[in-house]
């Protein structure tokens, strides 16, 4: 009996682990894009692909401004996610070349609606 509850304990954990995805939230620093806001941002990305079966592309940035690409990428992303699973995601603009507060706060805010959306359906 014992054995018999700690079996069905181990699967009911790992129904709930496997069921739940958790995204961290994205910091950018100063005005130069910094190396920890894009690895978050894949991060992010490669959990919600885990979780999905999704493919999501890597998005890199060269320099220390935030190049047209790296937002082009991350938007296309969002895109991508938004085909399989039922969630409204917004597109995300950054004025000028230094890292704008308002990009930031999109893309966390569409993080935070992939994760909800997600853990609200399993």
């Amino acid at each position: 009996m014992r054995k018999m509850f700690i079996l069905i304990f181990c699967l009911s954990a790992f129904k709930v682990s496997a069921s739940t995805i958790f995204l961290n939230s994205c910091f950018n620093f100063g005005t130069k894009v910094s190396f920890s806001f894009i690895n978050c941002v894949n991060s992010n990305f490669s959990t919600i692909d885990r979780s999905l079966g999704t493919f999501s592309s890597y998005c890199s940035n060269i320099g220390n401004e935030l190049n047209y690409g790296f937002v082009s990428c991350v938007n296309r992303n969002f895109l991508n996610i938004t085909s399989k699973l039922p969630v409204f995601t917004s597109s995300c603009f950054n004025f000028g070349d230094q890292v704008s507060p308002s990009f930031v706060n999109c893309v966390n805010r569409n993080f935070r609606e992939v994760q909800r959306v997600f853990n609200s359906q399993n």
